[in-house]
């Protein structure tokens, strides 16, 4: 394997955006691993997804405390069934990485902040 050099320094701290894009893809990798402990029975705590009574799925996706608005006025993604839901995280990881849901996670890091700012 050849190494290719080049003249970029790491830099000390990331734009407000990709901060908030690194945090939401965090929480995303947890949510999987909440996922996989779903699907082993193991009781999990703190899950971003849910079962109603008709044993459809919903998925929402948590920038801290705040749900992300994925679309206007939507909050969660239906899924059909547990595998469903993997899926759906994966999906919204991709999202993420390309900048899709910027405006969303822009609105619920403004939430975030403006509680931090009232006490």
């Amino acid at each position: 394997m050849a190494l290719t050099f080049a003249a970029h320094k790491k830099p000390r701290t990331l734009d407000r955006v990709s901060q908030r894009r690194q945090k939401i893809i965090t929480g995303i990798d947890q949510q999987i691993a909440v996922l996989d402990q779903h699907r082993q029975g193991q009781p999990v705590k703190n899950a971003w997804f849910w079962q109603d009574g008709d044993g459809r799925y919903f998925l929402s996706i948590r920038y801290g405390r705040p749900e992300v608005e994925l679309a206007k006025g939507m909050f969660s993604i239906e899924c059909a069934d547990i595998a469903a839901v993997g899926d759906a995280l994966k999906e919204v990881r991709a999202m993420v990485l390309k900048g899709k849901l910027d405006e969303g996670l822009q609105k619920a890091s403004d939430t975030l902040r403006a509680k931090f700012k009232a006490d």
